[in-house]
């Protein structure tokens, strides 16, 4: 026990005390390098931007991300789709030519679900003004008619072969004193 007491009364104080250490002299001999990584680092400020682009991978998947979502807006926002609204129903169509006849795909989505329309549909395909010979096309007018029923399920798809072949078609459908013209291309 007297032999800690002693230890506490002959404490050194650090003035009395030699350094032959001195970490500011070893780096002022060091190289750029060493005094770099031995340099206080400064902490970044936080930020939603900084954080996403502050590496070169994070970096090029931000682009990445941002550069697709301005092509999807893009193409949704200038993408011309020959949908129309019949009384509810969503209408959709295409077509395809083959050997002098069209084959037409009429796809029908209720869009209101409480208020849309069942029952018969009235249905003319005829060739769009201009398409072609402008000649041939008045002196060959034809239209085809046809009659569709719609029901109560969310989707249907009506397929007609129609014996009209031109790189555009008019499809007009009426049901109920309502009537909707589409414009399709024939692929």
């Amino acid at each position: 026990m007297e032999e800690n007491r002693v230890a506490d009364e002959t404490k050194i104080e650090k003035k009395d005390l030699v350094f032959y250490y001195s970490r500011e002299e070893r780096l002022a001999k060091a190289s750029q390098r060493v005094r770099d990584f031995n340099a206080p680092i400064k902490k970044p400020r936080f930020g939603l931007f900084t954080s996403l682009v502050d590496t070169k991978p994070k970096a090029m998947t931000f682009i990445s991300i941002v550069a697709m979502s301005l092509i999807l807006y893009l193409v949704t926002t200038f993408y011309q789709n020959n949908d129309q609204i019949l009384l509810g129903n969503k209408i959709t169509a295409d077509a395809v030519r083959y050997e002098g006849s069209s084959f037409i795909v009429i796809k029908k989505d209720i869009t209101d679900k409480k208020n849309f329309f069942t029952g018969i549909v009235d249905l003319s395909i005829s060739i769009a003004a201009g398409a072609g010979n402008a000649e041939s096309a008045s002196k060959n007018f034809k239209m085809s008619n046809y009659k569709i029923v719609f029901t109560d399920n969310k989707t249907e798809d009506y397929r007609f072969n129609v014996p009209l072949e031109a790189p555009e078609l008019f499809i007009f459908m009426q049901a109920a004193d309502k009537t909707v013209t589409l414009r399709i291309e024939a692929k």
